[in-house]
């Protein structure tokens, strides 16, 4: 049973840091776009893959680690350092996913049905989308680098 939890977590961790590299290169390509109505288009097609990508791996990777350390099999503790990290890393990202990006795309939305797809405005949301993203993706790594050295624990 240690087996199958362990590899469902790590693989939920897989495909949800994965996917976040993926979309946030995705992201940076489409900043590149000179053409303000594709960019748009494309952070909507983003936003969209996101929203149901990223909630079920978290909450797979959440559920399972819980899991893991609960049965204890591994000799890890709620306690110990990378699990405290790794949990803390998971509720920034969280937060982030429920917080930010689904009103950000809705006030972008907005912005594009009052001022144009054009806007300056409608700009701006597009960089302060991809500075958060930036930040959560380094969180996430930071996690991984956590998950797999293990700090503080023997």
């Amino acid at each position: 049973m240690y087996d199958f939890i362990v590899t469902v977590h790590i693989l939920a961790a897989i495909l949800w840091v994965g996917g976040g590299v993926t979309l946030h290169i995705l992201m940076r390509r489409t900043l590149k776009l000179t053409d303000r109505a594709a960019q748009h288009e494309r952070f909507t097609e983003l936003e969209w893959l996101g929203e149901r990508f990223y909630p079920i791996f978290s909450l797979i990777l959440f559920a399972f680690g819980i899991w893991l350390v609960a049965r204890n099999d591994g000799g890890f503790e709620f306690s110990d350092t990378f699990v405290q990290i790794g949990l803390t890393g998971w509720v920034i990202s969280f937060l982030i996913g429920i917080g930010f990006y689904g009103r950000e795309g809705k006030r972008r939305e907005q912005l594009v049905q009052t001022e144009g797809v054009d806007s300056p405005s409608v700009g701006a949301s597009f960089q302060r989308t991809a500075m958060v993203n930036s930040f959560e993706l380094l969180v996430l790594l930071l996690v991984v680098v956590d998950m797999t050295t293990k700090p503080g624990w023997p």
